[in-house]
């Protein structure tokens, strides 16, 4: 079977979605029975870090803009499938090609379109509302990454019983190649938050919490991740607290960056007020950094008892913890150890075998 993947909207960056389709199909190509060809807009990168076993097929180096790709994605991508012979398509970050009739299998990750928790302009509020349910409606089989967010599918669509929770693996992040990014210094510890500057990661308490330990003024915190409209209000907080040099927010990184981070963390801060599954706190307990979550949606599926669960909403709670971790040695300890361990019980082979077993009944 040919398995086409619609990879036209994933970016180069280290994206959720980009990182699940790099991982997921970097494994799945392992196992015999399957041809997979992945259809992008190029330029892009996200092609250097596929399997050369995976074939890429690049569509248009013109389309820029998101009307532009949902263009290649939704009018010229059909095409393509029939050109390449495809058996199956396969849609790692929630939209299918809704003309191209071919069986269909689809990924939602989580239920944010329909919560509109992350905000965003309207005309990304229709796309998602229109292309994300219909693909949904359309697929004959759907995947998501967490017990959390099915129930939220089920909520929103209860009409769908077609869904296989498949969780995901953690990012390996090569120690041997690490790199500091810029504007972090060396000096002095640092809390680290992984993900893009959003209202929902819940960047504002974590600082105020920060704020609030008066005795750790050395204590630092940075935030990997991408800035974007959404992200004015941290933004605009930091200048106006004239907090520049002790919240660091670093942007995009690669993956030696983020290797460094994790490598010289004191604590993994992710409060976030809904996941669909929580790659951060799975990576950070993979790389032997405590772990501080969120007690709500799929994040206690992730971190079990590894790490410290609290309220979101509760600065003072996120600031006990981090003090409570910084203070007893023992405890520091035993959560590493817990993390090793439980980062042990996700693999992106049980991902890809997983995957696969539904693959192989959709063949039927």
């Amino acid at each position: 079977m040919r398995i086409g993947i619609n990879g036209i909207f994933l970016k180069e960056g280290l994206s959720g979605m980009g990182n699940y389709t790099v991982e997921l199909f970097n494994e799945l190509v392992r196992y015999p029975g399957h041809e997979y060809v992945v259809f992008l807009s190029c330029p892009g990168g996200l092609e250097k870090r596929l399997d050369k076993g995976i074939q890429v097929v690049c569509l248009s180096q013109e389309a820029k803009t998101g009307l532009g790709l949902l263009f290649l994605e939704q009018f010229v991508l059909p095409f393509y499938l029939r050109r390449h012979r495809i058996d199956l398509v396969f849609a790692p970050a929630y939209t299918l090609p809704l003309l191209s009739g071919k069986p269909s299998l689809v990924t939602v990750h989580d239920m944010i379109y329909k919560m509109r928790i992350d905000g965003g302009s309207l005309k990304a509020y229709w796309y998602r509302r229109f292309f994300y349910t219909a693909s949904l409606k359309k697929a004959w089989r759907i995947l998501t990454i967490s017990q959390a967010s099915r129930r939220d599918i089920i909520k929103y669509f209860p009409k769908q019983k077609n869904i296989s929770v498949i969780p995901l693996g953690p990012v390996t992040y090569p120690l041997s190649r690490q790199k500091k990014p810029s504007g972090v210094r060396d000096e002095g510890p640092f809390l680290l938050m992984v993900g893009a500057v959003l209202p929902r990661k819940n960047s504002l308490r974590v600082i105020k919490a920060l704020l609030s330990l008066e005795e750790r003024e050395d204590l630092k915190l940075v935030i990997a991740g991408e800035v974007n409209g959404q992200s004015r209000e941290v933004i605009d907080f930091i200048r106006n607290q004239g907090l520049k040099e002790r919240v660091i927010v670093t942007g995009s990184l690669s993956i030696e960056e983020l290797a460094w981070c994790y490598a010289h963390g004191e604590i993994l801060v992710f409060p976030s007020l809904y996941e669909g599954f929580g790659l951060p706190p799975l990576e950070a307990m993979a790389a032997g950094m405590p772990v501080i979550a969120s007690s709500t949606t799929s994040l206690p599926e992730v971190v079990g008892e590894a790490g410290i669960l609290v309220d979101p909403f509760s600065v003072e709670e996120i600031a006990r913890a981090i003090e409570k971790i910084l203070t007893e040695a023992s405890l520091k300890e035993t959560l590493v150890r817990r993390g090793y361990d439980r980062a042990k019980a996700f693999s992106w082979e049980k991902t890809a075998l997983e995957t696969l077993s539904v693959i192989r009944e959709l063949e039927k």
